[in-house]
């Protein structure tokens, strides 16, 4: 295992988030939610200041652009379209009057379909679903029995989706049917003691996939064969999104349930890299 190599980070901005996460890039702006309190945030070009433009009264997990405009999102116990003048469309609330209440977490899209997970508030083992929306707003439970699933991750061509049960410390691989179903599912990694939960995940441009270490204080690079290329240590307790923009890596962080926060725990931490990776992508058929 790597040691953590330490490089230099600064704020985004002055803004500090009890849940940050879902941080996406769409080519023009960075996107990111301060999850348990429904807020969408944007900053334009990744470089200015962080401007919220969405509070609703249910969790707000992740978003994604539409090919036909406007954004996807997963909120409360579902998934809904969300226009330019901020109207919520709702398309479905699978996890809608579950026992113990469900949540949404966080969500990737490949092939034109998103993957997103609920769970528990306490990310209990077995109360955990992955489901699949497709262009057509059908919604399709995939997974069962997880806990804490997170940062689904699609590689470039749409083929490969990595998972992250963060209850169980384990991110799995799986193969993508055309038909968007999932096979050939491996463990891909085991997050060894210490170094904290998997969370939210990306893959770059040479298919190695990037993932937050929340309570580890470090983003790392997994190769492709599953090997921990890379281990950077951030000066938060709890990272949870990793994003590249044009040169630089974000990075979302969360001071949630931390007993003494740090004077960066919540803030949106910037960091120079030479890793490129594809925007996000978009839902809807081409």
């Amino acid at each position: 295992m790597r040691q953590p190599r330490t490089v230099a980070t600064q704020p985004l901005d002055d803004h500090r988030f009890r849940l940050g996460e879902g941080g996406r890039w769409d080519g023009t702006d960075f996107w990111q939610v301060d999850l348990l309190d429904g807020e969408l945030w944007r900053s334009t070009g990744g470089t200015g200041e962080l401007h919220q433009v969405l509070d609703i009264d249910v969790p707000l997990g992740a978003m994604a652009p539409v090919l036909s405009g406007g954004k996807i999102v997963i909120a409360g116990t579902g998934v809904a379209m969300l226009d330019d003048a901020g109207r919520l469309e709702w398309i479905g609330r699978p996890a809608d009057g579950a026992q113990p209440p469900r949540r949404v977490n966080d969500a990737g899209v490949a092939g034109g379909r998103m993957f997103f997970g609920t769970m528990d508030f306490a990310g209990s083992v077995g109360n955990g679903n992955l489901w699949r929306v497709d262009p057509d707003r059908s919604v399709t439970e995939l997974l069962d029995g997880l806990g804490c699933p997170n940062g689904p991750a699609c590689t470039p061509d749409g083929r490969t989706l990595y998972l992250a049960d963060s209850t169980a410390r384990e991110i799995r691989r799986y193969r993508i049917r055309d038909d968007g179903a999932l096979h050939d599912e491996t463990l891909f990694v085991t997050v060894p003691d210490g170094l904290g939960l998997p969370d939210g995940m990306i893959v770059d441009d040479q298919a190695n996939l990037w993932v937050a270490l929340w309570g580890g204080s470090a983003v790392a690079r997994i190769d492709p064969d599953g090997g921990w290329a890379d281990l950077i240590a951030l000066p938060v307790v709890q990272p949870t999104s990793v994003t590249i923009v044009r040169g630089r890596m974000l990075v979302t962080s969360a001071y949630n349930d931390l007993a003494d926060p740090g004077e960066l725990d919540g803030a949106t931490l910037v960091l120079a890299t030479d890793v490129s990776a594809p925007v996000t992508a978009s839902f809807g058929a081409r």
